[in-house]
């Protein structure tokens, strides 16, 4: 919520929390561009200058804003999503709130669609590097490289890939990041007598 007004904010902070919604953040124009992230609404009562809300625009076009404009003064000219209300009336500017809500329900599923994709992607890139990889198992650096991709699809930055042998004894492979090979040699170790 923003107003160069404190006395405008705590009353607009306390019809809007009356009305069920959460103000996370309340300042002057001034400091709207220093905050984190970007709100799922902006309620701003419009100075005279517009410039700070068209600087917010520009840098968060989707975000809906509700103006609070007082009666006389003109009203911003925003693309959508953008509503407004007078001043003198506290209802309507509940009700254009209200009318943003979708937008902010439109931003999420769209947000989470993004990201269900983005995982999509990342494991179908993981299958095929998978695929690629054990065509020939018996190639140069094959545990280093299996390695390498257990670690990057996991989100990790260093681990060991023991396999067992013939005999059925645990083998380290190969190692990356961390500490050396030499430093696991304990922790598989066939007698547990070794281990102590």
């Amino acid at each position: 919520m923003v107003d160069a007004r404190a006395q405008v904010r705590a009353w607009l902070r306390t019809r809007l929390a009356e009305a069920g919604h959460t103000v996370a953040w309340a300042g002057p124009p001034e400091e709207l561009e220093q905050q984190k992230g970007a709100p799922e609404i902006v309620v701003i009562g419009v100075p005279g200058d517009f410039a700070a809300l068209e600087v917010f625009r520009g840098g968060c076009p989707d975000v809906p804003v509700v103006a609070w404009v007082e009666p006389g003064r003109p009203v911003p000219q925003l693309t959508a999503p953008f509503e407004w209300a007078s001043s003198g009336d506290g209802g309507g500017l509940l009700a254009a709130v209200e009318r943003s809500v979708p937008w902010v329900n439109l931003r999420r599923e769209r947000d989470a669609a993004r990201a269900e994709s983005a995982a999509a992607r990342q494991e179908a890139e993981l299958h095929r590097r998978a695929t690629a990889l054990l065509r020939d198992p018996d190639a140069e650096g094959f545990h280093e490289l299996l390695l390498g991709e257990l670690l990057r699809a996991s989100g990790s930055g260093a681990g060991a890939l023991w396999l067992a042998d013939d005999a059925g004894r645990f083998v380290l492979r190969a190692s990356l990041g961390g500490q050396g090979p030499e430093a696991y040699a304990e922790l598989l170790a066939p007698d547990p007598d070794a281990r102590a």
